[in-house]
């Protein structure tokens, strides 16, 4: 059976099976014709549902997988209300195949202009602590250096996290962690270059050296590391 036929078939299951405003597909899904299906490496679908709690599942049928999320309407109103940047970014470009709710394309065209007019510019609190939690993270690396295996996931982790810090301060949408050098390279070749430089490090020494250049080029426009937080309102929950 063909990867479309497979499609159709879960689709209707769906529909049947659920109480359904609308089913949207997203990702590259949302980008390719139903014949293409089959050069997906998996099919993303939203369900738009009335149910109290967000849902998802994880299913291969017939050698087809797909990524279902179950979102409750009301879930989706506040992901418009709140600007949820992960969802929005998800759904900006979802592609309606069935509804059962006229008020589906509105949720939906007020989610690309809200991803059309950008994100927010962090706030000069939010700016400080970027700063200082990266910095934070830099020390603990270098205070644990007898441990190699741990220092090695420390860095590893502190590599994740400035490149986040980057998007966040240059007021770009997060991504998934798969697609966050891919927007590097679009972004700013050079942060990306130095990205290589790091990943193909061998030693912890040359890690550690790679890591502080990566760390200085993405927080110099902002005033560089930040070492000490002065007594003041501080963000326990991050």
């Amino acid at each position: 059976m063909k990867t479309q036929q497979i499609y159709d078939r879960e689709i209707k299951k769906i529909i049947n099976r659920d109480n359904v405003h609308a089913i949207l597909l997203v990702g590259a899904g949302s980008k390719v014709n139903r014949k293409d299906f089959h050069k997906l490496n998996d099919i993303d679908i939203f369900v738009i549902n009335s149910k109290e709690s967000f849902e998802r599942e994880i299913i291969n049928i017939d050698g087809v997988d797909f990524d279902i999320s179950y979102m409750p309407l009301k879930v989706l109103d506040k992901v418009i209300l709140n600007k949820q940047k992960l969802m929005i970014k998800i759904l900006k470009n979802a592609k309606i195949v069935y509804k059962n709710n006229e008020d589906i394309d509105n949720y939906l065209k007020k989610i690309k202009c809200i991803y059309e007019n950008g994100l927010k510019p962090l706030s000069d609190y939010e700016i400080k602590f970027e700063r200082f939690k990266l910095y934070e993270s830099y020390k603990d690396i270098l205070n644990g250096l007898e441990d190699d295996i741990n220092t090695l996931f420390l860095i590893n982790n502190l590599f994740k996290d400035i490149l986040k810090s980057f998007l966040k301060l240059n007021n770009s949408w997060l991504v998934k962690d798969k697609k966050i050098l891919k927007k590097i390279k679009k972004q700013d070749k050079k942060l990306y270059n130095l990205c290589e430089d790091f990943l193909k490090a061998k030693e912890i020494k040359g890690k550690l050296k790679k890591i502080k250049i990566l760390l200085d080029y993405v927080l110099k426009p902002y005033g560089g590391v930040l070492k000490y937080w002065p007594r003041g309102k501080y963000p326990i929950d991050k």
